[in-house]
């Protein structure tokens, strides 16, 4: 039997798409990951200094890399949410 309730992957796509950041679903899978490996090594770091090297490596604005970091958070490693920012 299918489902039709969306996936994690969707449900992060779909954040990343109403905020305009036009990203292939691999490449974008790929770098949420690496938010949460950064944030796996660093346990000092914060959310913005992630949001920073993502704007920097990604050529994003800082609101949409701050709106990719919090839903790549959200959708593989909510575990960091409570994060500071």
């Amino acid at each position: 039997m299918f489902s039709d309730s969306p996936t994690t992957t969707d449900r992060f796509m779909r954040v990343l798409d109403d905020d305009g950041i036009r990203i292939s679903e691999a490449t974008a899978v790929e770098l949420a990951h690496q938010v949460c490996d950064a944030l796996d090594r660093k346990p000092d770091m914060t959310k913005a200094d992630v949001v920073l090297v993502t704007a920097i490596h990604q050529n994003l604005a800082p609101k949409k890399a701050g709106t990719f970091v919090g839903a790549a958070i959200g959708a593989y490693c909510p575990e960091y949410d409570d994060r500071p920012w």
